[in-house]
């Protein structure tokens, strides 16, 4: 799916619950301080880099966490479109801890679910993420670093007891995640995508390792205006 005036595309297919498909996805999202770098990058394809590609209005136009957030909306949305009330998602910042995103008073939300504002709430949280803090529905400090193994246990918590569960992790830097966490992920019966974003980054170690242990695999994304491209199918 390609979101009209975007850069971001989505491949493959998710389900509704009790179908062969996805029960929940949670988004996995680096807000340390790299991610800041580079910038001016054309986050929403209209061919230039400009206020449009802010999209947290930080006035760091189209820097990684930009092209991250951008991409998120966009699979937000074709979820919506596809499966409506049928799947839920949630969210997960980290930086060098972790934290659970407040949607509006829940972990997770469906899709199209919107606020008392009239304002999509998966959209709106994902607009209020900066580099260390995510600032809505209740601000949340992470810090400027880069710490897999928060993200990770901070994301297993949060998680269902059950169901088919899928997390799309990104990020742009390298950290390290020790074995008891590659066990208790391997052990959780989640699937985990990870995605290495900008120059800077590389699916050797960590990332792929964290991808591999739940029978998936890292990709290399360069241009974090095609993040999304990456998504494949669900299986």
């Amino acid at each position: 799916s390609t979101l009209p005036g975007t850069s971001a595309v989505i491949e493959g297919t998710v389900g509704a619950k009790g179908s062969t498909g996805v029960d929940s996805v949670t988004y996995v999202i680096d807000l340390s301080g790299s991610t800041a770098y580079p910038n001016q990058m054309d986050c929403n394809g209209d061919g230039v880099a400009n206020d449009k590609d802010d999209f947290n209005g930080d006035s760091s136009v189209g820097d990684v966490l930009d092209c991250e957030i951008a991409s998120v909306i966009s699979l937000n949305k074709s979820l919506q479109q596809a499966y409506g009330n049928g799947i839920k998602v949630s969210m997960v910042a980290f930086g060098s801890s972790a934290e659970v995103v407040d949607l509006n008073g829940a972990t997770f939300v469906t899709p199209g679910a919107m606020d008392a504002q009239g304002r999509n709430v998966v959209e709106h949280a994902a607009r209020n993420l900066v580099s260390g803090t995510a600032m809505e529905y209740t601000e949340k400090y992470v810090g400027g670093g880069t710490n897999f193994d928060s993200a990770l246990q901070t994301t297993l918590g949060s998680l269902p007891a059950s169901g088919d569960r899928w997390v799309f992790m990104m990020s742009d830097g390298q950290s390290s995640v020790s074995a008891s966490t590659l066990q208790q992920l391997k052990a959780s019966g989640h699937n985990a995508r990870t995605f290495g974003v900008g120059d800077g980054s590389s699916c050797v170690g960590p990332l792929t390792d964290i991808a591999s242990s739940t029978g998936q695999s890292c990709v290399e994304v360069k241009d974090p205006t095609k993040l999304a491209v990456y998504g494949q199918e669900l299986n």
